[in-house]
């Protein structure tokens, strides 16, 4: 997932005063929130790029990582390895997601 993680900083320079709060980008379509998720680093990065010099989206500071079976607990809806031209008509809508889900981060 996409995410954007407030306090943006590195693992390295938190403190354990700060509060952690990851929200994912995802798209609403039909009124339906959707979580837009990838299937590697490379097919995010590749996404993003576009995406940012686009204008799509903005302010994304990391690439949750999160397992098959966490996904599936998730209550939206998931669009795999989206291509930007099939989503850039729909809204950008932030959707909380628990940091303490996610895999371990390879920093």
């Amino acid at each position: 997932l996409l995410i954007i993680q407030t306090p943006n900083k590195p693992v390295w320079k938190l403190s354990p005063d700060d509060e952690i709060k990851w929200q994912a980008i995802t798209i609403e379509k039909d009124g339906n929130v959707i979580l837009l998720a990838f299937s590697s680093l490379p097919k995010a990065v590749s996404f993003m790029q576009v995406a940012v010099l686009q204008g799509f989206v903005k302010d994304v500071n990391k690439v949750g990582k999160f397992s098959k079976s966490t996904a599936q607990t998730w209550e939206h809806p998931i669009l795999l390895n989206p291509l930007l031209e099939d989503i850039s008509d729909y809204n950008i809508k932030l959707l909380y997601i628990n940091p303490d889900t996610a895999e371990a981060s390879d920093e």
